[in-house]
């Protein structure tokens, strides 16, 4: 380790208080530290839900159902109507993409790319290794015309293609 941090002394520091010294991940080699990353974000996922999104984040191009969204937070009561027509299955439906979504903007907090996110939870959501509560998430959150997808894994005919934990 002391041969790849004697040119960069900011990759190296001693600890406090102690003999040891840490050093920057960027000193392992690159298969090493994918280990790390991908152990990282796995204690991610197992951790407490996600938190809320912040919704101060805006985008520079307008697109129409943005555009619907920012008129219904001016108006519940349209909202309320929006909500209302909906059953409790799209409902439930809704709440767990809402799930899956905001895990994947925790995985960008710790680091990852939009698209690494989705890709580790797919992929873990294909191994069945998901935390529970997330892979049922990724169950449900795949039905296809207001279907649930059937338990244990078995595929429900739905003509719209496969689930997400069937990729």
């Amino acid at each position: 380790m002391n041969k790849r941090t004697a040119n960069s002394p900011d990759l190296v520091r001693k600890r406090s208080d102690t003999k040891v010294f840490e050093y920057h991940i960027d000193c392992l080699p690159e298969q090493t530290r994918e280990i790390i990353k991908q152990r990282h974000y796995k204690f991610l996922m197992a951790q407490s839900p996600a938190q809320p999104v912040d919704e101060s984040v805006k985008r520079s191009t307008a697109i129409k159902s943005r555009d619907e969204l920012a008129i219904m937070r001016q108006c519940p009561a349209l909202l309320e109507r929006k909500v209302q027509a909906l059953n409790d299955q799209q409902k439930q439906i809704a709440d767990t993409r809402m799930m899956l979504a905001q895990e994947v903007v925790r995985l960008q907090q710790a680091g990852m790319t939009r698209i690494a996110a989705v890709i580790f939870i797919v992929d873990e959501s294909k191994t069945g290794i998901l935390p529970e509560a997330l892979q049922r998430a990724a169950t449900l959150a795949n039905a296809k015309k207001g279907r649930i997808p059937a338990r244990g894994g078995q595929k429900q005919p739905t003509g719209m293609g496969e689930s997400l934990s069937q990729r």
